[in-house]
């Protein structure tokens, strides 16, 4: 399993819970993040962890190696999308599974609105007055704005040629998972 955005480490603690004897890649363009991500693991004494300060754009791995990718929270942050979807299929084997968790478009026009508000004006406050860092906030919420709608993310997958692409929507669609997989 390749964990690309690895950043706290959360998601590879969560798949250590389901399966002690899987391979995780933890990657991330962060290198203090990856720093931190890994000193979570130091004393478990868990060694099928490998840590790679790397760009999801261009990854350093040979092609049709892994057979899950997983992304969470972190493809809004990819300047290059496309390129690292591009990716994405290169290093998965034949059949090998790609996840993506991310921010997304609300369903429902009420919580979209609602959604809208939230993110314009509460987000960059909780920033500015719990974190001291009201830019870093508005960062979040521009990125979480930009951010392609579920149904072209699934479009552009499908242009890539992952198969069988879907999407789950999560509390109306604030949150989705994208699944598909390589031929």
């Amino acid at each position: 399993i390749i964990d690309v955005g690895s950043g706290t480490g959360d998601l590879i603690k969560i798949m250590q819970r389901k399966k002690t004897n899987v391979s995780i890649t933890s990657i991330d363009l962060n290198i203090e993040m990856l720093k931190y991500g890994r000193n979570k693991f130091i004393n478990k004494k868990i060694k099928n962890i490998n840590w790679i300060n790397c760009n999801a754009e261009k990854l350093p791995f040979k092609d049709d190696l892994f057979d899950k990718y997983i992304i969470s929270f972190c493809l809004r942050n990819i300047t290059y999308i496309d390129k690292a979807l591009t990716e994405a299929m290169r290093i998965l084997k034949p059949g090998g599974t790609f996840f993506c968790l991310e921010f997304s478009t609300p369903q429902s026009p009420l919580v979209n609105k609602i959604y809208q508000f939230y993110k314009k004006n509460i987000i960059p406050l909780i920033g500015e007055k719990i974190a001291n860092n009201k830019r870093a906030y508005r960062y979040l919420e521009q990125s979480i704005s930009q951010f392609p709608h579920q149904d072209v993310l699934l479009t552009n997958l499908k242009k890539l040629g992952y198969i069988n692409p879907s999407y789950t929507n999560l509390f109306d669609g604030i949150v989705c998972i994208h699944k598909a997989t390589k031929i």
